[in-house]
């Protein structure tokens, strides 16, 4: 019988949504059923789409005991490269991908602690980021003023120093920044328990401020300072970590210009300080000038504030940073 070379009938759809291509051989495919008598309609192929390749071919001749001679051999050259069968599909219909060359390391205990938080974070508020932009001239100028006296008595005067102060006032005006959802209600916090982020090695830890409404500039320069150097050096107390009600992290320190922090559970919000860089502005008159300028990040709970709440109390926090901080 001369090979088939098309279909009487049309099979069903090839599995996993793929297109049907069991009807149509490639040239090496039919001119091996042309050489053999082989009918392909009885063929089943088992390449993409159902489509017939030269090893299903081959097994059905076999399997049938097809005859082949010297004249006309079973394996013959041929200038198209033979099809491979399909990967077989992931637990979720995808591809399965093979493992990338590489070592292995369990996470430490920290960095699944912080793994753990995070993605609940995510699950649990309803994430929102708002950013401005605020030009340090002011504070740049004041820190100069006062990074001195301060160095003598032991204090180190930095820029994040500053953004606290001015993220304290701002909350006790925009009491709902320094609140917490639990359950449908909103607990409104009546002291500051201001949060510091503080990279380390193998991760990240958040040592807290308590009341640090009743703290000056100076004061907070201090706090800062002292806890970030006791949770490197692990001399953290458990309860140094617990019951903050807002949270700062600087990731500017590290030259990153723009970020959108994931919010610390159970807090509403979080502000992200971002590399203080100098960069033409439009000043005055339309004139330009060179100012150290920063981008403040705020993610926020969109369960507990909307966004103009969340301007408002960011735009507070530039109007006191570009008056100096006050």
């Amino acid at each position: 019988m001369a090979a088939s070379v098309g279909r009487s009938a049309v099979r069903s759809e090839a599995p996993h949504g793929e297109a049907d291509r069991s009807s149509f051989y490639s040239p090496v495919v039919r001119r091996m059923a042309e050489k053999h008598g082989v009918d392909l309609e009885e063929v089943e192929g088992h390449g993409i789409g159902g489509r017939v390749r030269k090893k299903d071919l081959m097994a059905y001749m076999q399997s049938h005991g097809a005859q082949t001679s010297p004249e006309r051999p079973l394996h013959i050259e041929s200038p198209y490269r033979p099809e491979e069968a399909a990967p077989a599909p992931a637990g979720n219909g995808a591809p399965a991908e093979p493992p990338l060359a590489g070592r292995r390391e369990p996470m430490s205990p920290m960095r699944q602690a912080i793994a753990k938080h995070m993605v609940e974070s995510r699950r649990t508020a309803a994430h929102c980021t708002t950013i401005v932009e605020v030009d340090f001239s002011r504070v740049a100028s004041r820190r100069a003023e006062l990074k001195e006296a301060m160095a003598t008595r032991g204090v180190n005067l930095t820029y994040l120093a500053f953004v606290a102060e001015a993220t304290v006032g701002a909350l006790q005006v925009h009491p709902i920044l320094n609140a917490s959802i639990e359950g449908e209600e909103i607990v409104y916090h009546d002291d500051v328990n201001l949060g510091i982020a503080v990279a380390l090695e193998d991760g990240l830890i958040v040592p807290v401020i308590p009341k640090a409404q009743r703290l000056s500039l100076e004061g907070l320069a201090a706090a800062i300072a002292d806890l970030a150097a006791r949770a490197r050096s692990k001399e953290l107390h458990p309860d140094e970590v617990h019951g903050g009600t807002f949270t700062i992290t600087n990731p500017g320190q590290f030259g990153a210009v723009l970020a959108t922090p994931i919010i610390n559970q159970p807090q509403v919000a979080i502000l992200d300080l971002e590399a203080v860089v100098k960069r033409p502005v439009v000043a005055e008159g339309d004139s330009i000038a060179i100012r150290p300028m920063t981008y403040l990040c705020m993610s926020w709970d969109h369960r507990a504030l909307d966004g103009a709440e969340a301007s408002r109390f960011l735009g507070g926090i530039k109007d006191r940073l570009e008056g100096g901080g006050r």
